[in-house]
């Protein structure tokens, strides 16, 4: 089942191919559905100086991981389209390649077991102390909050 999905999202992906490879200690990949969000997300962790790819729905994001990039840290909408939070986590989990990439879960309705989870509406500060364990913490995150 898992192969078929993955095969599924690649052949729907094309476009993904000429993408560059997200990888390194800083690297980010943001999977939101919410444009504004997204946006906001990329510009300000960006601006921080991680390095950040992002997704709009958990096809996209597992067509870039089945791609080969490898982030330090996957931010996750557990209420994204195509794929959602919770099966994306389960194709994450029984994929030996990518399996080892952590994940924070952002959500303001459903939060994932055994995964750091930040409440929406969050503040910037509190995304970040979340993501800190997984690609370093800044010392502008203690003046967000």
């Amino acid at each position: 089942m898992i192969n078929r999905d993955i095969n599924l999202f690649l052949d729907a992906a094309p476009w993904y191919a000429d993408a560059p490879e997200l990888r390194g200690p800083r690297s980010i990949l943001v999977v939101e559905g919410d444009a504004d969000l997204r946006e906001v997300l990329v510009f300000s962790l960006e601006w921080l100086g991680y390095f950040v790819r992002a997704a709009r729905n958990g096809w996209e994001a597992l067509s870039m991981l089945y791609a080969g990039s490898r982030p330090a840290l996957i931010l996750l909408d557990m209420d994204v389209a195509v794929v959602d939070g919770p099966r994306f986590i389960r194709m994450h989990d029984a994929d030996l390649d990518i399996r080892h990439i952590p994940i924070v879960t952002m959500s303001g309705t459903v939060a994932a077991a055994d995964v750091p989870t930040v409440a929406k509406p969050f503040r910037l500060g509190e995304l970040l102390e979340a993501i800190a364990p997984f690609v370093g913490s800044l010392h502008l995150a203690e003046k967000l909050n």
